[in-house]
């Protein structure tokens, strides 16, 4: 229903003009109240989280876990974990990779917020587990799992 919806009122993306968003002179603009209407859902006024807090919640668990792969010898090298997330998952370039964006925020900075998010996710979610093995306790990244150079 979703899609079909959009396509059944013409709203097929930036060849149309319009999509989910709106378009102009080809670029991307905001979300048009008429593609809520045709999905059959209301917009919320203000949305729940901070974009800078999106970016954590996603951003975070992957540091936390790229220390995870240096600490278990999965990746000989934070440059080639960088590397690998760039071209393999299309992580920004221009942030460096990874792990040169950790370090450019600061491990002492990087650690709360996994902290933080780590007491967040125990509130929240039942029998929450870590990738690679990991606990609510392990969530945390130590200086020495980040040590090495950086690509």
């Amino acid at each position: 229903a979703g899609q079909a919806s959009l396509v059944a009122e013409g709203r097929l993306g930036r060849k149309s003009g319009k999509g989910f968003y709106e378009y102009e002179d080809g670029k991307r603009g905001e979300p048009a109240k008429e593609a809520y209407r045709a999905l059959g859902v209301e917009p919320k006024e203000t949305p729940p989280f901070a974009p800078e807090e999106i970016e954590d919640r996603l951003v975070l668990p992957m540091i936390n876990e790229a220390a995870f792969c240096l600490e278990e010898s999965v990746v000989s090298r934070p440059g080639k974990l960088d590397l690998a997330m760039i071209f393999g998952t299309g992580f920004p370039p221009f942030r460096g990779g990874l792990l040169r964006h950790a370090d450019e925020v600061g491990l002492r900075e990087v650690s709360g917020k996994l902290a933080a998010l780590a007491t967040e996710m125990r509130k929240s979610v039942s029998g929450f587990k870590l990738p690679g093995g990991g606990n609510q306790e392990t969530m945390v990244i130590t200086p020495r799992q980040m040590q090495g150079d950086v690509a």
